[in-house]
């Protein structure tokens, strides 16, 4: 027999969110997606590599890994750093780590405003898709290539 509840509920617009809500909202998800997959949160690791210069941070790479993948969160140097190899520096050490923990695949986002997607390509990253539509003609790359 079908339920037949009829009951409506109210949608509560918040701005900002309200850190307990949005807690509560991932904490469903992710019971739900581990429900549909039980090893969906194995292998979780954050990590991150940083430049500095004393307790200065110059740049660096941060991320993790996740479902076999590395995923590059956010990657950046200071101009003054920048096109001295810093960048496929820690390219390769996040690479590195992903391989460690056996992940067959990075992934990473870049802004077409940024101009980063020939230092990706560079750095043997493929284009996947790239997504248009956004304010001020912004495309978003979505870029990943094989570490296995």
């Amino acid at each position: 027999m079908q339920s037949t509840d009829t009951k409506r509920y109210e949608i509560v617009f918040e701005t900002p969110v309200i850190k307990e809500n949005e807690s509560n909202l991932i904490d469903q998800i992710e019971d739900f997606n581990l429900r549909k997959n039980s090893s969906f949160l194995d292998n979780i690791h954050t990590y991150g590599f940083f430049i500095k210069n004393g307790a200065e941070i110059l740049g660096g790479v941060i991320g993790k890994t996740w479902m076999g993948s590395l995923y590059i969160h956010r990657i950046f140097l200071r101009e003054e750093i920048r096109n001295q190899g810093y960048g496929s520096q820690l390219l390769k050490c996040a690479e590195d780590f992903g391989r460690q923990h056996k992940c067959t695949l990075a992934t990473l986002e870049s802004l077409s405003f940024q101009e980063a997607v020939g230092f990706y390509k560079k750095n043997d990253y493929e284009l996947v898709y790239a997504d248009r539509g956004y304010d001020n003609n912004t495309i978003i790359y979505f870029m990943r290539k094989k570490l296995a």
